[in-house]
């Protein structure tokens, strides 16, 4: 690209509008694709200095004859050619040494690139160098990761595909990724980007980094020296191909055109800038394999497309053959696996395929065993043995991903975004994709401006009958804002018309207000929801009410969804008290005559008497403490502190559902279909139905059931703690003493079936502090003028204990990130609220109204700060390290014990230079008594990845843990349900071999969890090696219960073989469902906590124009990026949901260059003019203006 051509892109660029108007600014933000400024200030500057582009060859000298300046000419060229790309190809070579060590090099890249594989276990492995990617907008081109980040301040990859060309770009630049593929020693090893020497004269062929970086030396040699006395004086290899230490991204941080960044190189001649090569020599060692699995993937994509057009009519079809209604959710890996054992039947799409053949296959694929009348999704009955294991060619799966990706209208893949990996894939539904098609032919043919028309007469309250494709457009309108469909070019540009078109009619009626908001892009989501808004009676939604996939009750998006929410709420209002279940449970017979239907769901869904009766032991008058917040919709778990002796017994106690329901029933496969329960602004919902909550709650009245995962720690060691904090307040555990506690929990860890009775009431979070905090209560327990055994005695000990197991996580390096999110809740009222007093605020934040007009009701939307759940809160401190300690307590149990169980894993794959910063940051705010700055956390997070659910054994790093797992909400976690039934089988299979019950024939293959430790895998192949089986799971009774009257042994081996009945081997398959649905469940928060606070502040902003704010809120902003690489990345503190960008101007590139601001700063209260609050995206720009700018459309 020519200078000119760069300079003449800056002149396109058009002034932007205010959120609340339009206005006159001399800088705007450079839009997608545009150069940043200081590319364009280099541009300038070598214009005046050289044209780049020389049609008249001013620099030959024609005087000379022809022949001559042909020799110059080859001269020059033969010794430019030397000096980039020879030159550079040689020094690389000699580094590496002979051709032998070379060919060895080559040999084992080529075996490890042509035999790259992937399974569902290491596609969750965290980005890493070494792993091969395909980059967002770049086809199936394959990149190389071959640097990271070596500090915590940089965020930048360094990417080279098979062509050499080098790019810079975050790990959000990843659109697909194939882990593991080199090794990352090895690849680092390799050095295959070196930065490019600068040789007087000669442009660089390289290209500069985001924040082109600089030498330490700028080039001093004179530009008109000659090029050959330049050669003979060349640096030595070793000082050529430098190390590669990218330098932190620009705000966008996207991988930028290679022929615009070369272009920009062509600018850098005789600079300090650095610039970056592939030598061709090195590119030889990965290039040839890397086409040949881009050309392999291509051409099976369209074999793949055809499968997946079958298996989406398959799959049509859900467990009881009907069709299905809604789109379904199934992990990614299941996808892959149907798609690769089957072929397609004989003869091909225009013979026809019969309904009964998807039926079949349909069949085939889930292998039912019995049909059951239960609702919910069943648990898998014969997943494959090597589920998680099986491994597939890269090539296969970028083929079978870019085909799904083709296809939007049938799937729609749900990715985890901080390690790029597709973890499941929305099934849409058939009658749906047919509609979408209808649908665009009737707007190509006229349907735009009928359409638009009818919606404009609809808003002004005169409209008539409706087209017959009228509905489908609108809905086509929902799915295109609830990101039902994407990726679906047709449809977006119909769409955009209709935006279009309905805001040109709203200007020409002069409804303009509703068109004046600046959005992401022209017809942006945000645009046809408001116009989707217009036409609803009600007051503002969340837009994920349209998500099929997500299927809120009571949305019209999925009718089994709405039939379970029916279920739920029958079965809550007619046990309106747990009792009345109770009662029935225990007199079934009764039950059978007054409620029939009742008593066969009672039977069908719970147990007719407690499974784990045999095990379950009286706790006693000993409290347990269940602190929760006021609000808290389920209690789940309790902490309790007992004094035995030397030792004092710590006893996590966690609510028993699986005690009383049966894995095979309606509540628990409904609950296996939604995965968690689903919190929301507007309210949460729930897992379990209420009856279940209030039956198995530890708030309940009389005996609750529980599991308690229970602990011993010596009193000499909580004794030496609290020596040490008579001397010192802030004093921390002693290393030994933390160690000892770690040790202590390992050596006594058990698990334990109690019913417990006494539950103090009123033990908030808030109430907890208040005792913690009180000077007066930490002088007497000091002192030892707390009575033993009281509640404050109890409550100040489990504190001391959280303090070392807090303790020995952080010497285990792991991190309490915090957050400094705020808390959003939507409630909705009926009545107008006067703009007077819109805006108001309330403790710990501010609530807002939204306009009623003529709407039937309007949300008020409040932001409170976590005050007493904060990093700061003695008692979230108690809480949540006490619980970490029985998630620890319970999967070291599961592993001494050899039982398997779904394990919680989360890998930290950064260098050791950035670990080492991780290190500091955590240990410098924890003995120094100091939360995380904005800055630190915003940092740590950048490089935290997902935490995933897998059966193998693997560190959780963030939480400083060798093992851990979800075992503290079972109400509202399913995953933790399944590690309840597996504990609950092995207690009772250790309960059976007392009583002599033969175990039951085996008919998967269970594995002990010892035997799935991740570090016995090799390769890319993840084969672990199976020698034991376990014994089936079942339930376990006392004698008396095993052989009642007239029931025969055998009758009673056969009774107790298939109680709780989870397979071994469909665990894998269990966890993956279940990681797509946290996934799934998780973006859903993300999004609505975004959506709502942005709501928040256009209305605020709204009613300060109009000088309706009498106390204005002082917004704090997170400085995170330079204004010298560009706009500002930002975080608006506490509303860190959304991406706030501060765009580059002179006032702030100032304040930068002249040090007054820095990355990191919070700025207090700046001025700032809104450009742009988008809602859907989550995105709020702003800019800074001068703090003497009083316009009015100024903040």
């Amino acid at each position: 690209m020519r200078p000119a051509h760069i300079l003449s892109r800056a002149k396109t660029r058009k002034p932007r509008e205010s959120v609340l108007g339009p206005f006159k600014r001399s800088l705007a933000p450079p839009k997608k694709g545009q150069l940043p400024k200081n590319v364009l200030e280099a541009a300038q500057k070598a214009l005046a200095r050289r044209p780049y582009y020389d049609p008249a060859n001013s620099s030959l000298d024609f005087t000379k004859g022809n022949k001559q300046l042909l020799r110059e000419i080859q001269g020059l060229f033969k010794t430019r050619l030397r000096l980039r790309i020879s030159g550079p190809a040689d020094n690389w070579l000699l580094i590496h040494g002979n051709i032998g060590q070379v060919n060895a090099i080559k040999k084992e890249a080529q075996s490890a690139i042509t035999s790259a594989r992937i399974s569902a276990i290491s596609s969750l492995r965290p980005l890493a160098v070494g792993d091969v990617v395909l980059l967002r907008n770049r086809g199936m081109l394959l990149y190389l990761v071959v640097a990271a980040p070596n500090s915590l301040r940089s965020d930048v990859y360094t990417f080279v595909n098979h062509e050499g060309e080098v790019t810079f770009g975050t790990k959000h630049s990843i659109s697909l990724r194939i882990p593991g593929v080199l090794a990352s020693r090895r690849t680092e090893f390799m050095n295959l980007v070196a930065i490019e020497e600068k040789v007087p004269g000669i442009a660089p062929v390289g290209v500069p980094d985001t924040a082109f970086s600089r030498q330490k030396e700028a080039v001093k040699e004179n530009a008109s020296k000659s090029i050959k006395t330049h050669s003979k004086n060349a640096k030595t290899p070793e000082k050529m191909l430098l190390p590669l230490e990218p330098a932190p991204a620009s705000l966008d941080a996207g991988p930028r055109e290679f022929t615009v960044a070369q272009a920009s190189a062509q600018l850098l001649t005789d600079t300090s800038v650095n610039t970056y090569i592939v030598p061709t020599s090195a590119r030889e060692i990965y290039s040839p394999y890397f086409t040949k699995i881009s050309l392999e993937a291509f051409r099976q994509t369209t074999t793949y497309g055809k499968k997946l057009d079958f298996f989406h009519r398959v799959l049509q079809y859900d467990d009881s053959g009907s069709l299905i209604l809604a789109a379904r959710t199934i992990p990614i890996f299941e996808l892959f696996e149907i798609v690769e054992k089957h072929e397609l039947p004989p003869g091909g799409k225009e013979q026809g395929v019969h309904e009964d053949t998807y039926r079949q296959m349909r069949n085939e694929i889930r292998k039912l065993k019995q049909t059951s009348n239960a609702l919910g999704l069943p648990l898998p009955t014969e997943t494959s043995r090597h589920f998680a294991t099986a491994n597939y060619s890269a090539s296969s799966y970028i083929a079978f991903i870019g085909a799904i990706s083709r296809a939007s209208r049938k799937w729609k893949l749900n990715v985890q975004r901080s390690t790029k990996t597709p973890i499941s894939v929305d099934v849409l539904p058939l009658d749906k994709a047919t509609a979408l098609e209808d649908t665009i032919f009737y707007l190509k043919n006229g349907g735009i401006e009928e359409t638009a028309a009818h919606i404009v007469s609809k808003i002004q309250q005169c409209a008539g009958e409706p087209s017959p494709q009228y509905t489908a457009v609108i809905q086509m309108l929902k799915d295109f804002v609830a990101g039902n469909i994407t990726n679906d070019c047709t449809m977006e540009s119909l769409l955009g018309s209709i935006v279009r078109s309905v805001d040109d009619k709203l200007r020409a009626a002069g409804l303009a207000e509703s068109a004046e908001l600046q959005f992401t892009h022209e017809f942006s989501r945000l645009r046809a929801y408001e116009i989707l808004m217009a036409l609803e009676n009600t007051g503002d939604r969340n837009p994920l009410r349209w998500n099929s996939a997500l299927a809120l009750p009571e949305t019209g998006t999925s009718r089994d969804l709405d039939r379970f929410l029916q279920f739920y709420d029958y079965l809550d209002k007619r046990f309106s008290e747990s009792g009345k279940l109770t009662d029935i449970l225990q007199n079934p017979s009764d039950a059978e005559i007054e409620y029939p239907v009742l008593a066969k769901f009672v039977e069908d869904d719970f147990y007719e008497s407690d499974p784990m009766a045999a095990v379950r032991e009286d706790f006693g008058d000993t409290p347990v403490y269940c602190i929760d917040s006021e609000t808290a919709h389920e209690i789940d778990d309790g902490i309790s502190i007992e004094d035995e002796g030397t030792n004092f017994a710590i006893t996590v106690h966690i609510a028993n559902p699986t005690s009383y329901l049966k894995p095979s029933s309606s509540l628990s496969q409904i609950a296996f279909s939604k995965g968690t329960t689903v919190y929301l602004p507007e309210g949460p919902t729930m897992m379990l139905p209420g009856i279940v909550s209030r039956l198995c709650g530890l708030n309940g009245q009389g005996q609750t059931r529980t599991l308690g995962i229970r602990f011993l720690i010596g009193k000499n060691h909580v004794q030496g703690h609290l020596e040490a904090l008579k001397a010192n307040p802030d004093a921390k555990p002693l290393d030994g003493m933390a160690k000892a506690f770690k040790q202590a929990i390992e050596h006594t860890a058990t698990v334990k079936f109690y019913n417990v009775s006494n539950f103090p009431k009123n033990f908030t979070y808030k109430r907890v502090n208040e005792v913690l905090n009180d000077p007066a209560n930490v002088a007497r327990f000091l002192s030892g003028d707390l009575t033993e055994g009281s509640h404050e005695h109890n409550l100040f000990q489990l504190h001391m204990i959280a303090d070392c197991v807090r303790h020995f996580r952080v010497l285990n390096d792991g991190a309490d990130i915090g957050s400094d999110s705020s808390k959003v809740s939507v409630d909705y009222i009926t009545d107008e609220i006067a703009e007077t007093h819109a805006f108001s605020e309330i403790e710990n934040g501010w609530q807002i109204a939204l306009p009623k007009g003529n709407k039937s009701d309007t949300p008020v939307i409040k932001i409170t700060r976590e005050v007493n759940q904060n990093s700061a809160s003695k008692s979230q401190h108690l809480v949540s390290n006490l619980m970490i300690a029985a998630n620890y307590a319970g999967s070291v149990f599961a592993q001494k014990q050899g039982f398997p169980i779904i394990f919680r894993h989360l890998e930290l794959n950064v260098k050791t230079s950035v670990w080492k910063e991780i290190r500091r940051l955590n240990k410098l705010g924890y003995y120094d008594n100091k939360e995380l700055s904005p800055e630190e956390r915003s940092q740590l997070l950048s490089v935290v990845s997902s935490a995933n659910f897998l059966t193998f054994q693997l560190e959780h790093h963030l939480i400083g843990l060798k093992l851990y797992l979800n075992f503290t909400s079972p109400l509202r976690r399913y995953v933790d349900m399944v590690n309840h039934w597996k504990v609950q089988d092995f207690i009772l299979m250790q309960e059976r071999e007392k009583l002599g019950v033969e175990p039951p024939e085996d008919k998967g293959e269970p594995q002990l969890s010892r035997e799935r430790n991740i570090a016995r895998l090799e390769g890319s192949n993840f084969e672990p090696n199976l020698k034991k089986k376990l014994s089936e799971k079942s339930q376990k009774k006392t004698q008396a219960d095993l052989q009642p009257e007239n029931e025969t042994s055998k009758q009673v081996k056969s009774r107790v073989r298939n109680e709780f009945g989870i397979r071994t081997s469909d665990m894998d398959y269990i966890a993956s469902h279940l990681q797509g649905c946290d996934l799934k469940n998780r973006d859903a928060q993300r999004f609505s906590d975004s959506f709502w606070m942005a709501k928040f502040l256009k209305r605020y902003f709204e009613l300060q124009q109009q000088g309706q704010i009498r106390n204005p809120i002082k917004f704090r902003f997170l400085l995170g990026s330079d204004a010298k690489h560009g706009d500002v990345r930002a975080e608006l503190i506490g509303f860190s949901s959304l991406r706030t960008t501060i765009v580059q101007n002179p006032y702030i590139m100032e304040k930068f260059a002249s040090e007054q601001w820095s990355i990191g700063q919070v700025l207090e209260a700046p001025r700032f003019r809104v450009l742009k609050l988008d809602f859907i995206e989550g995105e709020f720009t702003i800019e800074l203006v001068l703090p003497e700018d009083t316009s009015s459309d100024t903040f």
